[in-house]
């Protein structure tokens, strides 16, 4: 019987030591490969400038008169919504010589700056400024008003799809309105800015024409540095 139990025990712990080595070798053999797996590279995200579409820049217009910031944000609006056609001028260089190499946003404020000195040279910022200029003393409809000294006919002169009156017209935002989408016209006809046919705004008339301001707005868009 004593015999026996020592036989029993010492197949029990003969049991139990090949166990452990088992146990042992298949740890050895897992640490091991373990090793051998390389982690699988995850892709890096690209992370994008933080530069947006649409920066806007203090105008001209607003220096003593904070409330026309409500002319500036809809001026930059409506140049971002007209931005392709404006794209198309060939003679920007002559007002912003590094313009074609500048981002979006830098171009939309050299436009914003254009305009606000179209619109000096126009009306002197005087939103309620008017003159029967070449249109008829009976009807005020022909007559040019407001910030771009536009007329209420030209939407049907130029065919374009929404019409103001003479009145409506002294509204900023409709003027904007209206000569963006005639200056953009203009462009898609012609790709200039400064023309001597089919001439709409007198100070963007090719020099020597004797109204045009060109040199003096090349002048104002110095205030630009990154134009220059």
């Amino acid at each position: 019987m004593y015999d026996q139990n020592i036989k029993l025990t010492k197949s029990f712990v003969a049991t139990f030591v090949v166990l452990s080595l088992s146990f042992f070798a298949f740890n050895v053999f897992v640490s091991c490969k373990s090793k051998d797996i390389k982690p699988v590279p995850q892709p890096v995200e690209q992370v994008k400038p933080n530069i947006p579409d649409l920066v806007q820049v203090p105008l001209p217009w607003e220096k003593n008169h904070p409330e026309r910031i409500e002319w500036t944000n809809n001026l930059y609006s409506l140049i971002d919504q007209k931005f392709a056609s404006l794209e198309k001028a060939k003679d920007m260089g002559q007002f912003c010589p590094k313009y074609y190499s500048l981002r979006d946003d830098q171009k939309k404020i050299a436009w914003a700056v254009l305009f606000d000195s179209i619109v000096y040279y126009e009306s002197g910022y005087n939103p309620k400024s008017s003159s029967v200029d070449v249109g008829s003393k009976s009807d005020k409809n022909t007559w040019s008003v407001g910030l771009f000294q536009i007329s209420s006919t030209d939407s049907k002169n130029w065919k374009i799809p929404f019409s103001f009156t003479y009145e409506e017209l002294k509204d900023p935002k409709n003027n904007m309105k209206l000569a963006l989408e005639i200056f953009s016209k203009q462009l898609d006809r012609q790709n200039l800015i400064v023309v001597t046919k089919s001439l709409y705004w007198a100070v963007i008339g090719k020099p020597p024409y004797k109204y045009s301001k060109v040199p003096q707005i090349i002048k104002k868009m110095k205030v630009i540095d990154f134009c220059q």
